[in-house]
């Protein structure tokens, strides 16, 4: 039997509890028990129902349909720099799921994809318009 004084032996059995205590790993998700109220019910809703990626896609799709259908007036500065700051957000990982190597088609997508051509139109005719054409023109060719 070794006998060591306080931190003076192998302490490395102490920093793996203690880690452990902290954080559990889902894949490639890290669910942070500090951070969590609940770190096994968001394990399971990561686990069974969607990771916090496909969470965010949902949510994001939600808020983009209903800032398309509704007229919110004036705006503060302060709620103009949030609603770009979202509007640019969503174009970025628009940018990165429409470059990924094979992109999917699926009726949710082209959904999202006819949203967001409607929505052009209310925000720029013309090019809407041109958009329309070529797509037109794709598929009459």
């Amino acid at each position: 039997m070794d006998y060591n004084l306080p931190l003076s032996g192998d302490v490395s059995q102490f920093w793996t509890l203690w880690f452990k205590s902290l954080s559990q790993q889902t894949g490639f998700i890290n669910i942070n028990n500090v951070n969590s109220g609940d770190a096994g019910t968001e394990k399971k809703i990561v686990e069974d129902v969607a990771g916090y990626g496909r969470q965010l896609g949902w949510i994001t799709e939600v808020l983009e349909i209903i800032l398309n259908k509704v007229k919110l007036g004036e705006l503060t500065d302060k709620e103009n720099v949030s609603m770009q700051q979202f509007y640019d957000f969503v174009n970025r990982v628009k940018t990165i799921k429409y470059k990924s190597p094979s992109p999917k088609i699926s009726p949710g997508n082209l959904d999202l994809i006819i949203s967001e051509i409607k929505a052009l139109k209310k925000k720029d005719e013309k090019a809407y318009t041109e958009l329309a054409t070529r797509i037109n023109k794709a598929f009459t060719e």
